[in-house]
């Protein structure tokens, strides 16, 4: 298969946007689908000219739905007509050139489900692999949204969503990439990591994230158990509270007050 039989695009989560000047600031050079979270519901087909003069199709959605989750999954209902999909937030800069980079991935690894590739963030440096490699369980876990892209019908056949009850807008906390990625490798999806860097990070302020708080630990709690189980959520509690105590001991949290609202959350029920 050539690149060009690739049908590619970009799935945009975004919230109160008043236009379509988000293609322009994420650099979008392909087909893109826009899920909008404001104040009303709409459905918009859209012809969209990019910086290099080349025309692409939008579908430009606004809903008064609320969550990252639902936002993606929404997405994933409108990209049914594509081959490959590219993850995007409204604080990314995509790559230029990005859309024949993932086609080539795709097309030298046949079999691959989803390859992930690296990012840059402005805030924050971090050290990716320099190689391409099969992506496991610990990478897994330290892998985020902005590098995701898969094969829509890999996710459509083995019915993985993202989960509604995870991720940004509800007041869970994060991990709905992780609960999607560690589904995928319980179905026994082909998981690759490409170098290539996919996209700049340009960090404003958390949605979720206000600091080592109570409730931070309790939506970890909940969290760890929700992606990894009864047991190794348990243990994995209890190694993040005592190994990474430094990241957290400035805002006033001790080892065991850690400890305990972490398993508040990890006994709760949402």
């Amino acid at each position: 298969m050539k690149n060009s039989d690739f049908k590619i695009v970009v799935l945009i989560s975004c919230m109160h946007e008043n236009d379509c000047q988000i293609l322009t600031r994420s650099n979008i050079q392909t087909d893109a689908i826009v899920i909008n979270q404001c104040n009303k519901d709409s459905f918009n087909e859209i012809e969209y000219t990019d910086t290099k003069n080349n025309i692409h199709a939008v579908k430009y959605i606004c809903t008064t739905q609320r969550g990252l989750s639902k936002s993606r999954n929404l997405a994933l209902r409108y990209a049914d007509e594509y081959d490959l999909c590219i993850i995007c937030d409204d604080d990314e800069i995509m790559s230029d050139g990005y859309g024949e980079v993932v086609k080539a991935a795709y097309k030298k690894y046949p079999l691959a489900d989803i390859i992930c590739f690296s990012i840059k963030c402005k805030q924050y440096s971090r050290d990716y692999p320099n190689k391409e490699m099969k992506l496991g369980f610990l990478d897994i876990l330290k892998t985020s949204s902005q590098q995701i892209t898969f094969k829509y019908k890999s996710l459509k056949d083995n019915d993985i969503l993202f989960d509604e009850k995870m991720g940004s807008g509800t007041g869970n906390g994060p991990g709905e990439e992780t609960k999607m990625l560690l589904t995928c490798l319980r179905k026994k999806c082909v998981m690759m990591y490409h170098p290539y860097c996919i996209a700049t990070i340009i960090k404003g302020e958390s949605q979720w994230f206000k600091g080592y708080t109570e409730k931070y630990f309790e939506n970890q709690g909940w969290t760890d158990r929700r992606l990894l189980g009864d047991i190794l959520g348990f243990i994995y509690i209890i190694y993040w509270a005592i190994f990474r105590r430094k990241e957290y001991k400035s805002d006033g949290i001790g080892v065991l007050k850690a400890l305990y609202h972490s398993f508040i959350g990890y006994y709760s029920k949402r």
